[in-house]
């Protein structure tokens, strides 16, 4: 089984809220204010501007994989549909941890998978395809957009910019010869992460696109979900995440494929 563990939601305990803070609150509370009920909200927000927040998540993601892998000039394809990823992988593990100070946002991701597929080959024998896929995004993230309130919902919306490194090891066994090829390259990635929170209900979107023919041609990952607050520390989410890449080395295909699938996640913000 594959278990992860990935950012989805934000949020932090209250602590102490700092005297300058304060000093504000009282200087910009008016009877108006009171009477609106925004004024407590507006306090806890500019409270939340002078302090870090982090937030971490396991979860188990029901990846498929459909694509090309090559490995020395030779290619082979591989559909490994998320009903059936049991069956084909062999491990895997992501990690993902955030931090949050005020409008600004940093984010680390680890990914590793290693996959094992058999397929029937043109002459009747059998073509084996083995890959290990490791992952390391770093991003960073600036809060452009934040309207709304705590009663009728407030939504954010979030410029991403970083890179991602990708290493692969390849194998690939016919019935005449066996080849091996080893890759890493980074790509540059932009992206948006945006999200609508109302009561104990959070809803997700995030994607990046990148590449741009620099190293890949083309990359591009997606994640939309749904969050549950059950308390100020614990959520629950659940949704589809999709990763797309395609780089050659030599004119030849090393990665050229989709993972894609459910998942479900517990989440942890403090």
């Amino acid at each position: 089984m594959s278990f992860v563990v990935v950012l989805w939601a934000s949020g932090a305990s209250r602590g102490e809220v700092p005297r300058p803070v304060v000093e504000a609150y009282l200087a910009e509370t008016t009877p108006q204010s009171l009477v609106r009920g925004d004024a407590f909200d507006r306090l806890l927000a500019a409270a939340d501007e002078q302090r870090w927040t982090f937030t971490a998540a396991i979860y188990l993601w029901a990846t498929g994989v459909d694509g090309d892998v090559g490995a020395g000039g030779v290619t082979a394809s591989v559909d490994v549909p998320f009903s059936e990823l049991f069956d084909d992988l062999t491990g895997a593990f992501m990690g993902r941890f955030g931090a949050r100070k005020g409008r600004w946002g940093v984010m680390a991701d680890v990914f590793w998978c290693s996959l094992e597929d058999r397929r029937a080959g043109p002459l009747g024998g059998t073509i084996t395809a083995e890959m290990d896929l490791f992952l390391c995004d770093l991003t960073g993230s600036y809060r452009a957009v934040e309207t709304g309130d705590a009663e009728k919902g407030r939504f954010t919306l979030d410029a991403c910019a970083g890179a991602r490194l990708y290493s692969t090891e390849t194998r690939i066994t016919t019935a005449l010869t066996s080849v091996e090829q080893d890759e890493t390259w980074v790509d540059p990635i932009v992206g948006f992460d945006a999200r609508f929170r109302t009561h104990r209900w959070t809803f997700g979107v995030r994607a990046d696109i990148g590449g741009f023919g620099i190293s890949s041609d083309l990359c591009w990952s997606a994640m939309a979900g749904v969050a549950f607050e059950c308390t100020k520390v614990v959520s629950v989410a659940a949704g589809y995440r999709w990763l797309d890449v395609d780089f050659e080395s030599g004119g030849s295909p090393v990665l050229d494929a989709q993972l894609s699938g459910p998942f479900l996640a517990l989440v942890f913000a403090w």
